[in-house]
């Protein structure tokens, strides 16, 4: 009897050990989480391109072609931001405009960390 408690307890020492190397969101978004300096570089880049847009056109502009309109958003916040197996970064940032929530996904490349594809993830919870 002992011996199946060690046992089993090894196992789950084992599961716990395992579990946490496993990219938590390797079916909604691509690489692994950015960390420390790369984290903040990326995030610093990313709230750069997107004031400078708001400071020049007033809000957030994204294409939605779904819709058939140009979206005026108002930024709310990040919540991925990850490093891709090519050395590019992946960021992920809800935005708002009116009553709907929408989730863009923004690819950033090169030392300068500029955005090279922006694209819309959800709207309103659904994925597109």
């Amino acid at each position: 009897m002992l011996k199946n408690k060690l046992r089993v307890f090894w196992v789950l020492i084992g599961f716990a050990l395992l579990v946490p190397q496993i990219p938590v969101f390797a079916g909604e978004h691509p690489g692994v989480k950015a960390s420390g300096e790369e984290e903040t570089k990326v995030k610093q880049a990313a709230q750069d391109y997107i004031n400078v847009q708001v400071k020049d056109k007033g809000s957030f502009e994204v294409d939605d072609k779904v819709a058939n309109k140009t979206r005026k958003l108002k930024f709310d916040y990040f919540h991925t931001i990850n490093k891709l197996d090519n050395g590019d970064y992946f960021f992920c940032a809800d935005f708002t405009e009116g009553k709907d929530r929408l989730d863009l996904d923004f690819t950033v490349s090169g030392s300068d960390l500029k955005v090279k594809k922006t694209v819309i993830h959800k709207v309103n919870g659904v994925a597109r």
